[in-house]
């Protein structure tokens, strides 16, 4: 008898990431308990997947995650993957960089180079290579290698490599003088765990932004890199490796659009 385990081994086997693993499994749990629930047996039709999809929440990222777990799952029984076209999607929100202002973000710096430490280093990681707070939480010292660091992705679990700015370089350096020996993680855990966890980076990055007077997250740190990064250069590709996308469109959405920009946009339009 076929188990989730087995399903989750079909997924890995198909290089997915053991996130996207745990996320596309639990969807899976939730639909054959609403099977089970209204009484459904046999293989899940249109109509019972369209009254399925009625129950999640109404959300881009919900219903499309949602909708290819099951077309996974589906495939995994070697089932039509027709049905789950049923599954209502929403159109995907046009995304608007949450990015903080450029006197926001210089006011974050100059706090955490002021707190230092852990929760200052882990905040500059963000500023500065707009890692995910999982990224930043895995961060070792062998993947510093001098004007480069490299990380594992938490999205994919593939290897990125990112310039050093040298503002983040001179924290490391600090940092790791102030640590004595080093482990081979940069942020290790408590009790026996390898590393901090996600949760611990947010709670360092709302702190340093406490101190500074500004809402943050390690999320809006990651679109305040890309934000900047773009205005700064406007290399979209630059961007884009620097941010780990393989979709132009998804780099394009940290475009912070001012009214001067737009304006310029206009009057650059010299027939």
């Amino acid at each position: 008898m076929s188990t989730f385990v087995d399903f989750e081994d079909y997924l890995r086997a198909h290089g997915l990431a053991e996130r996207t693993i745990s996320e596309y499994s639990k969807w899976s749990r939730r639909l054959l308990r609403f099977m089970h629930e209204r009484g459904y047996t046999g293989d899940p039709t249109a109509a019972q997947l369209r009254e399925w999809g009625g129950t999640i929440p109404k959300s881009w990222a919900s219903r499309k995650q949602a909708k290819s777990a099951v077309l996974r799952f589906l495939a995994w029984q070697g089932l039509p993957a027709d049905a789950a076209g049923a599954i209502p999607v929403p159109r995907k929100p046009r995304m608007k960089s949450r990015a903080l202002e450029p006197d926001e973000a210089t006011m974050l710096r100059n706090a955490a180079v002021l707190v230092g430490g852990r929760r200052g280093l882990a905040t500059l990681a963000g500023l500065y290579m707009a890692a995910r707070a999982g990224e930043i939480a895995g961060l070792t010292w062998k993947g510093w290698q001098g004007q480069w660091f490299s990380f594992e992705r938490t999205k994919t679990s593939d290897t990125h490599r990112v310039p050093v700015h040298p503002t983040l370089a001179e924290a490391l350096e600090d940092y790791r003088r102030s640590a004595g020996t080093p482990s081979l993680y940069i942020f290790p855990g408590d009790g026996g765990a390898a590393h901090v966890t996600p949760a611990t980076v947010w709670s360092w990055v709302k702190y340093v932004g406490a101190v500074a007077g500004v809402e943050v997250s390690p999320h809006r740190l990651r679109h305040t890199a890309l934000t900047a990064a773009l205005e700064a250069t406007k290399d979209l590709r630059a961007v884009m490796d620097l941010a780990g996308h393989r979709d132009p469109t998804v780099t394009a959405g940290y475009t912070r659009l001012s009214g001067k920009r737009l304006t310029d946009a206009v009057l650059g339009l010299d027939y």
